[in-house]
């Protein structure tokens, strides 16, 4: 027979670094002791470690009373201390005990109890000046029962998948206990529908750790998982709670994103016109490896777009200035949602570190200037009017915070920052009349590109530094002719949206950063009008 403490079994028994713990209440369990014949009661403790290991010297000092008597320091064995039932050492002498140090920081007690019944009391001494410590302990009337497991696992695990991808997350399951932790779970066990048990420890030894390892498989559809798991194991005193856990809650959310490094580009003209002669807008995916280009949705709410960014959740984003709206467009099933409309006419959009949007409006008819959105909610906030906002075209938000605009049309060509939080704008470069800016990119670095398709050399792609100002042409001539869009990938590599390639009516180039070199991605085919392009970043979390 045996008890585990302390009880309740929510968690061990903490004692402060040099400090001494409150006398706390063990029942007396008395057996035989197969070695010497002697009704004895053991007590076997553990001072637990950190990170999954004992933690040595010094030894604690474990102390133990009965009924009123002193509180009586446990020896080390041969020695034995003489436990008494009245203060003073009087009354009966009830017990004699003494302690054996054994590895792991597991101190095995022998009482030999000479009177029964007395009410006894354990208290542990925090001999580390440095550490706290804390303490489980098991009361028996045989040795062995006293070896005694005390499972502790993370209350949860969360899982952040793709639709159709497979995500592995570790649990270290501690044994706080003074016995080996058995587990019989088996690996392939689905504690729920897309969870499996992928690695599972056997054993545990006190005052070690083992590695649970769960994978989940997303499913097709969007959406939130959960399943509550208990570990099956030989601690028949484990808790649904921290400190004692069995029980782990599996979490997981699915989301449906593009893969990492997936080209995405927005064009007028999607498909054939319609019985009216117009061509609607539309959204495609390009594979960079190949230059396969794949519809992911057109006409409905697409009508002309004019920018296109991946949203956090994976999903698609697109400025429409046909009606002035912000559109989401699922990447698998094409669906399209209307997150806000703006009104005033929608020129750009960029994404901000944080996740809501900044969106330029024109302030020719209407309330413009800079608008922050949140794509979740729809909601708007004005950021800055007038002045250089007035004619600006492009926005692109800086890592910074920092907010963008580009003129184009008509000179001067200015590069104007924003503060958002005042609404102070500073132009940091202008064009000359020769230059047709178009579009601009951010790269990781924080230099500035801008697309231009006046130059006599044909299209060019520009580098502004952003302290300076100061214009140095990255790519000219080549396979670039109409550049009007331009994204950069995570290693920096530069991405332009053409709408001239190659005689074609549209096409993909890749621009290196250093050397200016070019690479053709994709053109033709499906591009028709290709006005706006975005990558999803390869380090997108």
């Amino acid at each position: 027979m045996f008890h585990v403490h302390p009880r309740s079994q929510i968690a061990p028994l903490s004692v402060a670094a040099g400090k001494t713990s409150p006398l706390v209440p063990v029942e007396e369990l008395v057996g035989t002791d197969a070695s010497t014949g002697l009704a004895t009661m053991f007590i076997r403790v553990i001072k637990t470690g950190t990170g999954c290991a004992p933690s040595g010297t010094p030894d604690p000092g474990i102390t133990l009373q009965a009924d009123t008597g002193d509180p009586v320091e446990v020896p080390r064995f041969p020695e034995t201390a003489s436990v008494f039932n009245a203060p003073g050492q009087t009354g009966t002498a009830v017990a004699d005990a003494t302690l054996q140090a054994e590895p792991d920081d597991i101190y095995l007690i022998r009482v030999f109890v000479f009177t029964r019944g007395s009410q006894w009391k354990i208290q542990l001494v925090n001999h580390d000046q440095t550490a706290a410590h804390a303490f489980t302990w098991t009361v028996a009337d045989n040795d062995p029962e006293t070896r005694q497991p005390w499972i502790d696992a993370p209350t949860g695990l969360t899982f952040d998948v793709e639709a159709g991808q497979t995500a592995t997350q570790h649990a270290q399951i501690a044994n706080l206990g003074t016995g080996t932790l058995t587990i019989t779970d088996k690996e392939g066990t689905q504690p729920g529908p897309g969870f499996t048990l992928t690695a599972v420890p056997e054993e545990i030894e006190p005052n070690a750790c083992g590695n649970l390892e769960v994978t989940f498989t997303g499913p097709d559809a969007p959406g939130t998982s959960s399943v509550d798991h208990t570990v099956t194991s030989n601690d028949t005193t484990a808790q649904p709670t921290a400190g004692h856990n069995r029980q782990i809650t599996l979490t997981a959310t699915t989301t449906r994103r593009l893969a990492r490094g997936t080209v995405i580009v927005a064009a007028t003209k999607a498909g054939e016109p319609d019985e009216t002669g117009i061509s609607l807008g539309g959204v495609f995916r390009v594979d960079l490896a190949t230059g396969e280009q794949t519809k992911v949705s057109s006409g409905g709410f697409v009508q002309r777009p004019c920018s296109v960014l991946l949203d956090a959740d994976g999903t698609i984003l697109v400025g429409d200035d046909g009606e002035n709206k912000v559109i989401r467009v699922d990447p698998v099933t094409g669906e399209q949602s209307v997150v806000v409309i703006v009104s005033a006419q929608l020129l750009d959009l960029s994404g901000e570190a944080d996740g809501t949007i900044v969106v330029l409006c024109s302030d020719e008819f209407g309330t413009g200037g800079i608008l922050r959105v949140d794509p979740g909610t729809g909601a708007q906030t004005p950021l800055a009017s007038g002045d250089q906002v007035s004619g600006a075209q492009k926005i692109a938000a800086e890592a910074g915070g920092t907010i963008l605009l580009l003129k184009l049309g008509e000179p001067p060509f200015d590069l104007t920052r924003v503060d958002p939080a005042t609404g102070a704008q500073t132009i940091l470069t202008s064009f000359d009349e020769s230059t047709a800016p178009m579009g601009m990119a951010v790269e990781p670095g924080g230099g500035i590109l801008i697309t231009d398709s006046g130059s006599a050399e044909g299209g060019r792609v520009l580098r502004v530094d952003p302290g300076s100002g100061e214009q140095t042409a990255l790519s000219h001539g080549g396979l670039l002719h109409m550049p009007v869009a331009a994204a950069v990938e995570a290693d920096g590599t530069l991405l332009v949206a053409d709408m001239a390639v190659a005689g074609e009516e549209g096409g993909v180039i890749r621009i290196d950063p250093v050397s200016g070199t070019q690479t053709k991605v994709s053109t033709g085919g499906l591009f028709r009008g290709v006005l706006a392009i975005a990558v999803v970043p390869e380090n997108d979390d």
